[in-house]
């Protein structure tokens, strides 16, 4: 009875001290979240072509450059807006308004896809001025829809320079109001 206790005792601690046999491939897995940030631009610049404008009568200017907006901005884009500090959209001396007409523009294109969109389908945009809805004095929206969504669009921001110009005819008249007449044209972007 004892041969037979110790073998059962003795194979109790065998069974036991045996480590237990694995059933089949084991894994265990562990993570590393990993995170990044990439700075947000959205910034607008405006320079100057220096020289003051031939109002003179009867004068005819076409496309004259009158400054380089540059953007450089990686959110979506809702908005490019100019508007005059006229209610008219008119050069101003004091209570006189310079009796020529005036427009506007904003290249497109390859230059400008801002306003010309991926394809650069539009070589520029008329910027609206005088009395008529969308007016400068009330504010004119010139941007391209495709920078509403710019991954689906260009997959990347934009920073690039677009040229406004201004055309214009000078008064039908030998002797037109003297002295300066003067605007400002205020640029905003709105991001999404």
């Amino acid at each position: 009875m004892k041969i037979r206790r110790l073998i059962a005792v003795a194979v109790l601690v065998l069974f036991l001290s045996s480590p237990p046999t694995p059933s089949g491939a084991d894994q265990a897995e562990a993570y590393i979240n990993l995170s990044g940030n990439v700075p947000a631009f959205f910034e607008i610049w405006v320079r100057g072509v220096p020289g003051d404008l031939d109002l003179g009568p009867r004068i005819i200017v076409n496309d004259r450059l009158l400054g380089i907006m540059h953007l450089k901005y990686n959110l979506n884009l809702q908005s490019l807006t100019f508007k005059s500090d006229t209610l008219d959209g008119k050069l101003h001396n004091g209570a006189s308004v310079w009796g020529g007409t005036m427009t506007f523009k904003v290249g497109g294109g390859a230059t400008c896809m801002t306003v010309g969109g991926a394809a650069g389908g539009v070589a520029s945009q008329l910027i609206p001025s005088g009395p008529a809805v969308g007016q400068l004095g009330g504010g004119a929206d010139v941007h391209h829809p495709d920078v509403q969504d710019l991954a689906t669009n260009f997959g990347y921001g934009l920073e690039e320079d677009c040229p406004v110009m201004a055309s214009w005819s000078g008064v039908n008249q030998d002797l037109p109001l003297a002295g300066v007449f003067m605007m400002k044209i205020t640029i905003t972007m709105v991001s999404l």
